[in-house]
């Protein structure tokens, strides 16, 4: 009873220096969008998900820019129920989209955005920013370099979270950064594998057309680069017809735009200009996304300017500065009156023409200036996050080491206060056995002794009694 006792107790030691020696590290649940969206109620839930089906619409048909605003105030609105991060993404969207932001005011917000939501770790909404950060450097800001990494963080972040809408933007999007940077050889796969995506999601789930026009436009620019031109011209022509078939503006206008270009080396320039005219038609319905729009209009100018067509490309021109102008988009600006001069110079003004190129050179310049502050700004916060992360590591580090030496120590304490409570055991079990060997060795004597008297005694009978008898026999 005594040994079991002893058992118990050291069993119960154990088991209390073990809980305050290994620490339990509890990891804090984040919630994702999909637990928040439990917490809405079904008339909430339709909103959402009939605002979100009525934004898209919106871009596809070209409606008035002011839905969009509906979309984030019912964005905002649910915001309050957690969707704060998928609010603020639409809303950066929804200025992005109708230019009331410039493009370095918008990739600061994307970039505040993307970090709330690492340190959230809500997964789902990053593919989505890192794509916007790509395509806005793009097409806003012209940084190839910045838009390719984002674009390729896109593609993994896109495979991590299995979200094949946002990969085939970024495939594509890694592409055009390539193509950008003159490297078609590059380009070429990455523009494959997206159209292999697209096409997939396309046969599948009925939608995505016009996800399927931008990669078929772009590998048409990829081939023509790579002087493919059969292929180029396969790929565009296309393009042109799904965009057609489904009236998508923006792509439609863009694939447009660059089959006349190639109608026009071919030589046919009655083709390529009923293209121009076309697109020009699709440039007019793209009010609610003015950055595409610019673009479109001023590429619209070269080609008309490339066909002879000087006094139309010089109208397009000045339209496209205009929009830039109320945008406030200082590189849409630049190419417009770029493309200005060069059709003034074609229709001999040599003044207008020298007017505009020294107003363009001079935006190129402010240009070129925020563009290397805004490169700096973020290579220091790369260079601080970085620290920042090295900082981490070390105090994560240092946490393990204290860990483990407490757990070392713990375990080091349960060895030695078991080998003590091992060694008490066992000397005080050797103490009882050598009391029991004692008591019986004692008890064993005491036989053995009472044995040997009686025999003495019983001797000592015998010998009066035979005595006695001897005496009796004698008389």
């Amino acid at each position: 009873m005594r040994g079991g006792s002893m058992q118990y107790f050291f069993l119960m030691l154990l088991l209390f220096i073990a809980s305050i020696s290994v620490p339990c590290v509890a990891q804090e649940r984040v919630r994702t969008l999909d637990s928040i969206l439990q917490t809405l109620t079904d008339t909430e839930k339709l909103e959402f998900f009939h605002a979100r089906k009525f934004l898209d619409y919106t871009r596809a048909s070209s409606r008035h820019p002011v839905y969009l605003l509906e979309y984030r105030a019912l964005a905002q609105k649910l915001g309050r129920k957690g969707y704060e991060l998928e609010a603020e993404h639409w809303y950066i969207v929804s200025q992005s989209d109708i230019s009331n932001v410039s493009a370095n005011e918008s990739l600061t917000q994307y970039l505040a955005l993307l970090r709330r939501t690492e340190a959230d770790n809500i997964t789902s909404l990053q593919p989505q920013i890192l794509a916007n950060l790509a395509m806005t450097a793009l097409d806003g800001t012209h940084d190839i370099a910045f838009a390719f990494d984002y674009a390729l963080q896109a593609v993994q972040s896109a495979r991590t979270v299995r979200d094949t809408t946002m990969l085939g933007l970024a495939l594509n999007l890694v592409a055009d950064a390539y193509m950008r940077s003159g490297n078609p050889e590059s380009a070429l796969p990455y523009c494959k594998e997206s159209l292999v995506v697209r096409e997939t999601f396309q046969k599948r789930n009925n939608l995505g057309q016009e996800n399927l026009v931008w990669t078929l436009h772009n590998l048409g620019l990829i081939y023509e680069a790579l002087h493919y031109n059969d292929s180029a011209f396969a790929s565009m022509q296309r393009a042109v017809s799904i965009a057609q078939k489904a009236d998508e503006a923006l792509s439609g206008g863009f694939a447009l735009k660059n089959l006349a270009r190639l109608y026009l080396q071919r030589g046919d320039k009655q083709t390529a200009k009923r293209c121009l005219d076309e697109a020009i038609v699709y440039s007019r319905r793209l009010e609610y996304t003015l950055t595409y729009q610019m673009q479109l209009l001023t590429d619209i100018a070269a080609v008309l300017r490339s066909l002879g067509f000087y006094r139309e490309a010089l109208a397009e021109a000045e339209h496209t500065l205009e929009v830039a102008k109320r945008a406030k988009a200082m590189y849409s600006q630049s190419a417009a009156l770029r493309e200005c001069a060069l059709a003034q110079a074609a229709l001999g003004n040599v003044i207008e023409a020298f007017r505009f190129q020294e107003t363009s050179r001079l935006l190129a310049d402010s240009l070129a200036t925020l563009n290397t502050f805004r490169a700096i700004t973020e290579t220091e916060h790369r260079i601080k996050t970085s620290r920042e992360n090295e900082v981490l590591l070390v105090e994560n580090l240092r946490r393990a080491e204290e860990r483990n030496t407490a757990i070392i120590f713990g375990i080091a304490s349960i060895l030695v206060l078991g080998g003590i409570g091992g060694t008490l055991y066992f000397r005080n079990r050797a103490a009882f056995t050598r009391r029991l060997l004692e008591e019986s060795e004692r008890t064993s004597r005491a036989v053995v002794q009472a044995t040997f008297n009686g025999m003495e005694k019983e001797r000592k009978r015998v010998g009066r009694e035979l005595t006695a008898y001897a005496k009796e026999q004698g008389r």
